[in-house]
């Protein structure tokens, strides 16, 4: 262990266990490496999450109604949400690649700013006085 490092006892459930353990006989890594590399990139993605978020909420409040709309009513496209199911039905049947599950961070990371933005999008606009119950449908 590094200097910086702090010992813990963590009980997991039976599931995870078996999932982190038949993770590691894959990659022929130890299961301490893999659980570590599991809670880095949630600690990652988190870090880059917010700095995303930020990055595309904060400008909504200074854009016309028309651009509001338009955020208000962004979606994935067909194809960005065929690719995140077709990786998240084969996440659950096998381990994926370093680079599918780096696509699947990515499209997930694009759908969640997404929805922030449509949702801060919709509060800025019902905010104005406009009738957002057609948004709120779709």
């Amino acid at each position: 262990m590094s200097p910086t490092s702090e010992s813990v006892e963590v009980t997991l459930p039976s599931a995870y266990l078996a999932h982190f353990q038949s993770k590691a006989n894959m990659t022929q890594r130890t299961l301490q490496d893999e659980i570590l590399d599991s809670l880095a990139t949630v600690v990652a993605d988190e870090r880059e999450m917010h700095a995303l978020a930020d990055a595309a909420v904060r400008p909504l409040s200074e854009l016309e109604d028309t651009d509001l709309w338009e955020a208000a009513e962004s979606h994935l496209t067909e194809a960005e949400r065929n690719r995140l199911e077709e990786l998240h039905w084969l996440r659950q049947s096998q381990a994926l690649t370093p680079s599918e599950d780096a696509e699947r961070r990515d499209l997930l990371q694009q759908y969640e700013v997404r929805m922030l933005v449509r949702a801060t999008a919709m509060a800025t606009l019902k905010h104005r006085g406009h009738d957002i119950s057609k948004l709120l449908a779709s």
